[in-house]
């Protein structure tokens, strides 16, 4: 899994799931409230998301959209 992968930025000691936890509970929160004010796609493609934990990457059916668009 990304977040725990030991060739990341993180020391050892800093990866934890109490900080996993932490962390996915403050991007869930950020990407909400970008889609209180953007549209789906913006936020999905937005860089202002933690790169450790990538979460917009979930959200398959912004890219297959733009994928289904193009071909």
């Amino acid at each position: 899994y990304l977040y725990f992968w030991k060739g990341g930025r993180m020391k050892s000691e800093e990866r934890s799931p109490q900080t996993f936890h932490t962390t996915v509970k403050l991007e869930v929160k950020r990407f909400n409230k970008c889609l209180g004010s953007k549209s789906l796609r913006h936020c999905c493609y937005s860089s202002n998301h933690s790169l450790r934990l990538r979460i917009a990457l979930g959200v398959y059916v912004c890219y297959i959209r733009d994928f289904l668009e193009v071909f």
